[in-house]
């Protein structure tokens, strides 16, 4: 639950259009010169048809947006009463 909160919070920071991960990546490829020509760009930050809209800051926070409630949990009902035997299921040995 503190990772999710962790993530929230650090993807509300971000102001690009992708993630910070893929728009380094991105700008890597482009800066070391490969043969490959990206796609024309739309406008600044955009690239149509090369990034994938699951790797867009949108996304990243609409996967984040959801509240996790906190699970009250009493430390006592963990405790087993009486330990139950848990036995393994009896093996046969397949002919041949």
């Amino acid at each position: 639950m503190n990772q999710f909160s962790e993530r929230r919070t650090c993807g509300n920071g971000w102001s690009s259009l992708i993630c910070p991960t893929i728009e380094n990546k991105l700008k890597e490829r482009i800066d070391a010169g490969k043969t490959w020509k990206p796609p024309i760009k739309s406008n600044e930050d955009l690239f149509e048809d090369f990034i994938d809209p699951m790797f867009s800051v949108l996304f990243y926070h609409q996967s984040y947006s959801h509240n996790i409630p906190p699970v009250d949990v009493d430390i006592g009902d963990l405790n087993a009463e009486h330990e139950e035997v848990v036995i393994p299921p009896e093996v046969r040995n397949q002919p041949g």
